[in-house]
C-alpha cells in the first residue's frame, strides 16, 4: 500500500490588530491628544485602503515631531508613541513591505514589551518572511501579553515550530495547548498535534487523535483520515486492525475504490490470494487499473488456476512492449488449453537466442506435439550450440525428435553425445540399445 499520509500544510489565518479610533473613549483616555489626533485621521484611509497615504501621513508626523525638537525625547513623549510606530508597521503589512513592517514592529516592542497586537503583527509578517522560528516566539509573546489569553496563538506557535523542523518545541507547545484547554480542542489542532508526535517518532501516541479525525470529520477530509489511519496500522503491523477496518469501510462505503485496493493489499501480505482477487476485482469495477494492478490482476488469475482471465492482459501488453517472461506465460497458457497452433504463433513472432533457452526448449516441445519433429530437432540442436550447460536435455530430446523422423543415424548420433552427460546418461543408453537393435545386421 503506498504511503498515504502527507505532510499538513499550514494555512494560518492570522488577523491584523489595530487601535482603531473608533475605539471608546475610556480606551483611548491613556494616549496624548497629539497621537489620539493623527489616529483618528489614520482610520479613514485604512478604511479605504489608502495604505500608502497613511503611511505618508505617519511619517510626517514623526519627521515633524522627532528632528531637532527634542534632544532626548522620553519614551513617552508623542514623538516616539509605541502607538504610531504600531500603526506604521500595519500600514507596511498591508502593502506587504514586509522588512520595513518588521522593524517598526520590533521598535514598537521595544518601547512597549507587554503590546500583545505588536507581537502578534510582528509575527505575521515574520511568517511571510518565513521566518518560521521567530515568528513562534513572537506568538506566545503575544500569547503571553494578552488578555483573555488566546489559545489559538499557541496553535499558531506550534505550527511555526513545524515549520521550521523544530519538531520538539512543536510538539510541547501542543501539550501545552491541549492541557490548559482540554474543552475545546478543535480539529485542526489534533491534525498539528498527530503531525507533531509522527515527527518526533510517537505513531502510537498519534494514533488516537488519527482515529478521533477519521471518526469526527466528513466527506473527503474523513476519508482522507481514514487512509491515514489505515497506513499506520500496517506501518506498525497491527495486521488485525487493518483488516478489520479495511472491511468495515469498504462495507460502509463501497463506491470509495480505495478501501479495496487497501483490502486486496491486506489479503496479499497475509497470504489470502483468493480473497485479494475478489477484492483487486471489485476495485477494477470502481477504477480504471495501472500497469502494475492490471499484471497483479493477470497474475493473480493464473496462479489461481483462471488464465482465461490473464491471457488477454498478458497479450495486451506484448502488443506494446516484448516482455519475454510475459511471452513465456503467454504461450504457456496456450499450450495447456491444447491451441498449440496459436502457442507456435507467437514464438515464432520473436527472434530468440542465448538468453532464451527457456523459451526455445518450449518452442521445441510444441514443434514436437505438433509432429514437426525435423523442426523440432533443429531448435534442440540451436539449444546445444547456444548453451552447453542445456546441451544434456537438448540433446536427448533432439534424439527423440530425429528418431521420430526416422533419421535413426542421426538420433543415435544424439544419444551417443547425450550418454556423456550424468543426468541424462541412463536414458540415453537405454534408448540407444533400443536403436541399434531395430539396426539390420550387415550380410
Amino acid at each position: 500500500m503506498k504511503k498515504v499520509f502527507c505532510h499538513l500544510f499550514l494555512s494560518l489565518t492570522i488577523l491584523l490588530f489595530f487601535l482603531f479610533p473608533a475605539a471608546s473613549a475610556k480606551a483611548q483616555d491613556h494616549l496624548p491628544i497629539a497621537v489620539r489626533l493623527v489616529l483618528s485621521r489614520l482610520a479613514p484611509l485604512l478604511e479605504n485602503r489608502e495604505y500608502k497615504k497613511g503611511v505618508d501621513l505617519l511619517r510626517t508626523f514623526l519627521q515633524r515631531c522627532t528632528p531637532g525638537n527634542e534632544k532626548s525625547p522620553d519614551l513617552d513623549t508623542v514623538c516616539s508613541h509605541p502607538e504610531i510606530i504600531f500603526s506604521l508597521g500595519n500600514c507596511y503589512l498591508l502593502q506587504e513591505q514586509y522588512d520595513k513592517a518588521i522593524a517598526a514592529y520590533r521598535q514598537t516592542v521595544r518601547r512597549a514589551p507587554n503590546h500583545p497586537s505588536a507581537w502578534l503583527n510582528l509575527a505575521r509578517a515574520l511568517y511571510e518572511k518565513q521566518n518560521y522560528p521567530e515568528a513562534a516566539s513572537c506568538f506566545m509573546r503575544g500569547y503571553d501579553t494578552g488578555s483573555p489569553k488566546d489559545p489559538q496563538l499557541l496553535y499558531y506557535a506550534s505550527a511555526c515550530h513545524l515549520m521550521a523542523g523544530k519538531n520538539e518545541k512543536a510538539l510541547k507547545i501542543l501539550e501545552r495547548l491541549f492541557r490548559t484547554y482540554p474543552g475545546s480542542i478543535k480539529p485542526e489542532w489534533k491534525e498539528y498535534m498527530v503531525h507533531a508526535l509522527l515527527a518526533t517518532s510517537q505513531p502510537l501516541r498519534a494514533l488516537p487523535y488519527i482515529k478521533e479525525l477519521a471518526d469526527g470529520y466528513r466527506g473527503e477530509k474523513q476519508i482522507r483520515w481514514q487512509e491515514i489511519l489505515l497506513y499506520h496500522y500496517l506501518r506498525l503491523d497491527m495486521e488485525e486492525k487493518s483488516l478489520a477496518l479495511a472491511r468495515r469501510l469498504a462495507i460502509q462505503s463501497p463506491s470509495v475504490s480505495n478501501w479495496w485496493k487497501a483490502l486486496t493489499h491486506i489479503h496479499l501480505n497475509r497470504g489470502e490470494y483468493r480473497d485479494g482477487l475478489t477484492a483487486l476485482t471489485i476495485y477494477s469495477f470502481l477504477t480504471s487499473l495501472d500497469d502494475d494492478e492490471k499484471k497483479l490482476y493477470a497474475d493473480l488469475n493464473l496462479q489461481l488456476g483462471i488464465p482465461i482471465r490473464a491471457l488477454p492482459i498478458y497479450e495486451q501488453f506484448l502488443t506494446r512492449k516484448m516482455d519475454k517472461q510475459l511471452l513465456r506465460q503467454v504461450v504457456t497458457i496456450y499450450s495447456r488449453q491444447g491451441k498449440i497452433k496459436k502457442a507456435l504463433e507467437h514464438l515464432n513472432a520473436v527472434s530468440l537466442g542465448k538468453k532464451d533457452i527457456p523459451l526455445l526448449r518450449l518452442k521445441g516441445e510444441l514443434l514436437y506435439a505438433q509432429k514437426k519433429f525435423n523442426q523440432a530437432e533443429k531448435i534442440f540442436k540451436k539449444i546445444v550450440e547456444l548453451d552447453k550447460n542445456h546441451a544434456g536435455p537438448a540433446l536427448l530430446m533432439a534424439g527423440y525428435a530425429a528418431w521420430q523422423a526416422g533419421d535413426i543415424e542421426n538420433a543415435i548420433g544424439h544419444f551417443k553425445r547425450a550418454s556423456v552427460f550424468k543426468k541424462q546418461k541412463k536414458q540415453a543408453l537405454i534408448v540407444l540399445a533400443q536403436l541399434i537393435q531395430t539396426i539390420p545386421a550387415h550380410p
